[in-house]
């Protein structure tokens, strides 16, 4: 997240040249799918902040996909890609539609396209 907010905060402040067009970002989150990353109810704790509910009795896999789905509608990345693989089965898979390759790739080539206009 801190990229993406870096960057945007680069374009408001006119640093990365005169453009009138925001950066095109894109985020890719590859997670091993495996048991551990599966247990549904792990403590999840913060010396310092207070746990977001959301996470509160989600797996590992739950996590990434809640992330992931919030980095897409707060549009701090044009495009965000989430899959789960399990090198040792050869298995690999996306939870979510919304976080798809095609739907990657599709808002890559629009975002790029208004650059391009």
């Amino acid at each position: 997240m801190g990229s993406a907010f870096d960057a945007h905060t680069a374009f408001d402040e006119h640093l990365l040249g005169s453009s009138s067009i925001p950066p095109v970002m894109g985020y890719v989150m590859i997670v091993h799918d495996c048991p551990d990353s599966r247990i549904v109810g792990r403590g999840v704790r913060s010396a310092h902040f207070p746990i977001d509910p959301d996470f509160e009795g989600a797996s590992y896999l739950d996590r990434f996909l809640l992330l992931c789905d919030r980095l897409r509608r707060k549009s701090l990345y044009q495009a965000v890609w989430l899959v789960f693989a399990n090198p040792e089965d050869g298995v690999a898979y996306e939870p979510s539609a919304l976080l798809s390759y095609d739907k990657f790739i599709a808002n890559i080539v629009m975002a790029l396209g208004v650059h391009r206009a």
